[in-house]
């Protein structure tokens, strides 16, 4: 049972499988201020006494960290075609139009302490075409986990990101974002950076393959998705988008390449099969 107490990380594992997508989500929509605000009380930004930073400028060859799972790699890929350092400002070759320019960084960290245990890394950030962040939640083709998951992940991490920028407490964030893109994109226009975050947008990508299971026949294929839990997700993204956290949903080819590193190419949004 999802209750206004819980904070959008703290919503148990078992609320996202396939035979639970639409009564969590009706729950979720129906406590979704409450969630935000305890997402939002819980979130602790990084400040300068923690001396460490939000990895903003990372190795344009996607060098680090040294993970070898097929979603690192995935990553990596993606940071390697659409990082700052080659797609700066270029619409046409934007990550995906309307949405994204390009990618900042990868496993941004989000939590201050080894004891916020509940707050992973951000799998991808990227730039939008206001210079501002956008959460990029990434899983691969044989990842178990559903939409809703990912989704209710993405949203999170979403969330922090605001309250990250907003806060006035010694927070590193709006200073190390606008450093990190005067350094890697000299052709961003100058203008004064927003005291408050408003906008978030969400980005839940995964290759073609992970799609298409979702897709697939409900009932028959086991990691299908009934019509039903489609309307659910489509309901909650409605729901986000008038919150402040406009959703896409992403799929891409992820073609073999050298080694372990995949090939990235035709990324493109899709709307739920409602």
């Amino acid at each position: 049972m999802i209750d206004g107490s819980m904070a959008f990380h703290k919503i148990p594992r078992e609320e996202f499988s396939l035979t639970r997508i639409s009564a969590s989500v009706q729950q979720i929509i129906r406590h979704l201020d409450d969630i935000i605000k305890r997402t939002y009380e819980d979130a602790r930004p990084r400040t300068a006494r923690e001396g460490d930073t939000y990895k903003l400028l990372r190795d344009p060859k996607g060098g680090e960290p040294d993970e070898r799972s097929r979603e690192a790699c995935i990553e990596r890929a993606i940071f390697r075609k659409w990082g700052p350092v080659t797609r700066i400002s270029c619409k046409d070759s934007a990550f995906l139009p309307s949405v994204c320019q390009f990618i900042q960084t990868y496993q941004m960290p989000l939590k201050n302490k080894r004891r916020d245990a509940a707050w992973g890394k951000i799998d991808l950030v990227g730039v939008s075409f206001e210079w501002l962040p956008v959460v990029i939640e990434l899983k691969e083709e044989k990842s178990v986990e559903t939409p809703l998951r990912m989704l209710v992940e993405a949203a999170g991490y979403a969330v922090a990101i605001r309250k990250a920028w907003n806060d006035t407490k010694g927070c590193l964030l709006k200073e190390e974002w606008r450093e990190s893109i005067r350094v890697m994109a000299t052709s961003a226009p100058k203008f004064k950076w927003p005291d408050e975050l408003q906008t978030v947008p969400i980005i839940c990508a995964a290759p073609r393959a992970y799609w298409r299971q979702r897709r697939g026949k409900a009932g028959v294929e086991p990691n299908a998705l009934p019509k039903e839990a489609w309307k659910a997700l489509a309901d909650l993204m409605s729901a986000l988008n008038d919150k402040g956290f406009p959703v896409t949903l992403v799929e891409f080819d992820a073609k073999n390449g050298l080694g372990d590193e995949p090939m990235i190419d035709q990324v493109a949004s899709f709307a739920p099969p409602v």
